[in-house]
């Protein structure tokens, strides 16, 4: 009854004014703040139902004297017993004169036995509803709701889409990611327009974080693992990678699923795989997850995927490379690079060797090959090949002034090294150089 009593000590009107009947002496529990105009209190009553119904009629006569028409209860699937069958009483007085009700809730988070559902369902003779279901905004929508909280200044289109895909057009987690942006200053205002400085990834938002957490706390230890493994995967999953991947039984992990579906957590398709509904909502319960447990997590992952035909080899790729095991990281993110250049994707194709060659600790001759197969990947992209690799080289990046070298000759390459300075970037380039075939002896086998 908290939020209730908090709305009425809200009133600026005097209670002495009210003309409160001696019936209202049972409110002195509820509102000391008024005890010097309210009635004396009433005897206890034995029967707890009773003196319940008797709290129920002084709170409903105190809305009348106060004139309240319309009563707005928000976030309801968090309301106390108490509240509800306050609310199922106000319900079944409207014909003689009470308030008109307006409640908004979280039909995911509403249990089965919840009076919430009676007061939706059941409603006496005479009374009307209108049920009112919100759907997710649309990339337009989310773009409109952020302008509005920026000054009506509008936002680039790659920001809307990154916002929105993100946010899976979900209000709150809108307002929240866009505060929590400008609170860490990521957002910038050029050419008439607002844009983030990196759309590499955002931030869940505290609120969305400890909304997540708590409703996941109040799962079954089961749910929670399938939950986590589901995190993990980052991709739709049937029952058995999940099973495999949260190492319990599928029966253990079929029950799981089916209560995380219940809560609104998760969603299936046609072909038997699971998700997440929301995407912040995943990217929370990963945070949630100590750093030691996801590697055991991604590990398991790649094992169960690894028996999946045809083999997601870019998924085997992340998983293996969280998990610490280099071979298999190795062998299966050149895979996926092959299909991307073979599909023309030479962005994702980069990417991927990039990680490798920045991130793993590989033999040279590896590293030569995997370089090799980046410079023709670099060559695919629209962006200026010589720009990219001065910048690189400068950056660190030692591998691409290999693929310089490859490509327009050792004079170019030596101009980029100098340009870049004599720094240990350049000491591994010209360490591997050797593994790979010079300009010279590339024209003498043409």
């Amino acid at each position: 009854m908290g939020p209730i009593v908090d709305a009425f000590l809200g009133t600026h009107q005097p209670v002495a004014d009210l003309g409160l009947t001696d019936l209202a002496g049972t409110l002195r529990p509820l509102f000391p703040e008024w005890s010097a105009d309210l009635p004396p209190a009433l005897e206890p009553l034995d029967d707890a139902r009773t003196a319940r119904h008797r709290l129920f009629r002084d709170l409903a006569e105190l809305l009348r004297a106060l004139h309240v028409d319309l009563l707005v209860v928000e976030d309801a699937h968090w309301a106390d017993e108490v509240t509800l069958e306050f609310l199922l009483f106000l319900t079944s007085r409207q014909h003689s004169g009470g308030p008109s009700l307006v409640v908004t809730y979280r039909p995911e988070e509403v249990d089965d036995q919840s009076l919430l559902l009676r007061l939706s369902s059941r409603l006496p003779a005479g009374v009307t509803q209108l049920r009112v279901a919100l759907t997710p905004l649309s990339r337009d929508q989310t773009a409109a709701l952020v302008s509005s909280m920026l000054d009506g200044e509008p936002m680039s289109a790659e920001f809307s889409s990154f916002l929105h895909e993100r946010t899976d057009g979900v209000p709150l987690a809108v307002e929240e990611s866009v505060r929590l942006t400008c609170d860490r200053a990521d957002l910038v205002f050029r050419e008439g327009q607002w844009m983030r400085l990196s759309l590499s990834e955002l931030q869940v938002p505290p609120t969305v974080r400890d909304s997540t957490r708590e409703r996941v706390g109040r799962l079954s230890p089961a749910a929670q693992q399938v939950l986590q493994a589901l995190a993990a995967l980052a991709e739709p999953g049937t029952e058995v990678t999940l099973a495999a991947t949260a190492d319990v039984a599928v029966e253990e992990c079929r029950a799981g699923i089916t209560e995380a579906s219940e809560a609104g957590m998760v969603v299936g398709d046609d072909l038997g795989r699971w998700r997440y509904r929301h995407m912040l909502v995943a990217a929370a319960v990963y945070e949630a997850i100590p750093r030691t447990e996801r590697r055991f997590l991604h590990l398991r992952a790649g094992r169960a995927l690894e028996e999946v035909d045809p083999p997601p080899v870019a998924q085997l790729a992340r998983h293996f490379r969280e998990a610490g095991e280099t071979e298999p990281w190795t062998r299966y993110a050149e895979q996926a690079a092959h299909r991307a250049l073979a599909s023309g994707n030479h962005t994702t194709a980069v990417v991927l060797l990039d990680d490798l060659l920045s991130a793993a600790q590989l033999p040279a001759p590896d590293m030569a090959r995997i370089a090799r197969t980046a410079a023709v990947a670099a060559l695919g992209r629209r962006d200026s090949p010589i720009s990219r690799w001065s910048a690189l080289v400068r950056d660190g990046q030692w591998w691409w002034q290999r693929t310089a070298d490859l490509v327009v000759g050792h004079s170019y390459g030596g101009t980029v090294i100098a340009e870049a300075g004599r720094n240990s970037a350049v000491a591994h380039l010209l360490y591997v150089s050797s593994y790979l075939p010079t300009s010279d002896s590339r024209r003498g086998r043409s």
